[in-house]
């Protein structure tokens, strides 16, 4: 794989170019990411759109495949939390003192 460069000056001297997402490119991403899926999705199409330098089509392709997944895993993990909290016994329990 070659390295993609650029002549600045007719000197000849050449510089690596280098294409980024830019910050609101990243930000963008990682709020779309959030909506469709959760937390897992901010940080994975934060990442994703970095990964692909801002080009939003195999962005869009990549979270369209990976949305299914983390939400499955997300709501799985967000059930067992539910699910152990709901079968503990109260922490404290009321009694009546007939005594007064």
């Amino acid at each position: 794989m070659t390295i993609p460069t650029e002549q600045v000056n007719a000197e000849g001297a050449v510089v690596k170019t280098v294409q980024v997402a830019s910050n609101g490119e990243q930000i963008g991403a990682a709020s779309i990411g959030l909506l469709t899926a959760g937390p897992l999705g901010a940080l994975a199409a934060w990442g994703a759109i970095r990964m692909f330098a801002g080009k939003w089509t195999p962005w869009m392709l990549t979270g369209i495949i990976a949305v299914v997944p983390l939400n499955l895993f997300q709501f799985a993990v967000l059930g067992g939390i539910t699910s152990s909290l709901n079968d503990q016994p109260p922490a404290i329990e009321r009694t009546e003192d007939s005594s007064q």
